[in-house]
């Protein structure tokens, strides 16, 4: 179970405002080779996964937990179906060039109804990301919850993405839900929490009610399966990735 936990950290997505799904595994990759595997990914990404190739691909350094400071490695599509195609040349040069392990591959579909997207990614490569597992039974006070976010976050337009994704395949649980939130810096983080995080509450309760934001977040909260969650931080390695346009 800890094996199965600890991979799920393996995300952080710079997607395109019409991406839906996205495949993310994690890259092992020992100290000695991490100059080897660097160089070897930019390498690739020109030669195959360059603006307009059918292959879109993110690389993140993981920074925290179990995993950190080995990647996390991104692939982009608009639908389900473009995950059929597979770049033979690329696949080749990837298993010859490049030096890593590869942990297990998930598939994540993004939730429109409680996602806020800017299309805002110049220079905003700081990723914190929180997985989460809700109760069937409770489904509804979940969503409420994340479908109000976003409605607040429109309100006081906030200038980076909130993006919301339901796994789809590859899990070991049913539910399976990850949050991210762009930020340029560590500072810009704590930024928002001190200044942005009372604006969301004070427009939450002017738009759904004086005590929504205390009675909603609580029923957000026990709708979530209490023995499992986690909080990571990335960050987006352009050099090792696919132009975002």
């Amino acid at each position: 179970m800890k094996k199965i936990f600890y991979a799920l950290i393996l995300f952080s997505l710079c997607a395109n405002l019409n991406s839906q799904i996205i495949q993310t595994r994690v890259l092992y990759v020992e100290n000695e080779n991490v100059k080897e595997f660097e160089s070897a990914v930019a390498k690739k990404t020109q030669l195959f996964n360059g603006k307009g190739s059918k292959e879109r691909w993110f690389t993140f350094k993981i920074l925290t937990g179990p995993n950190a400071m080995n990647y996390s490695r991104v692939r982009l599509a608009d639908e389900l179906s473009e995950l059929d195609y597979q770049n033979k040349k690329g696949n080749e040069y990837w298993f010859n060039n490049v030096p890593h392990s590869s942990g297990t591959q998930y598939t994540w579909r993004i939730n429109n109804k409680a996602s806020y997207i800017t299309g805002n990614y110049d220079g905003v490569n700081h990723r914190r990301i929180v997985f989460v597992s809700y109760k069937y039974s409770k489904r509804k006070d979940f969503w409420t919850f994340r479908h109000r976010v976003k409605k607040v976050l429109e309100k006081i337009q906030t200038p980076y993405n909130r993006a919301v994704f339901n796994l789809i395949s590859g899990g070991s649980r049913p539910n399976v839900v990850m949050i991210r939130y762009h930020h340029k810096s560590y500072e810009e983080e704590q930024n928002w929490r001190e200044n942005e995080v009372p604006k969301i509450k004070s427009t939450y309760k002017e738009l759904f009610g004086d005590n929504a934001w205390e009675t909603d977040y609580i029923k957000y909260r026990e709708s979530m399966v209490e023995d499992w969650g986690m909080t990571r931080h990335y960050t987006f390695m352009p050099e090792l990735s696919s132009p975002r346009d």
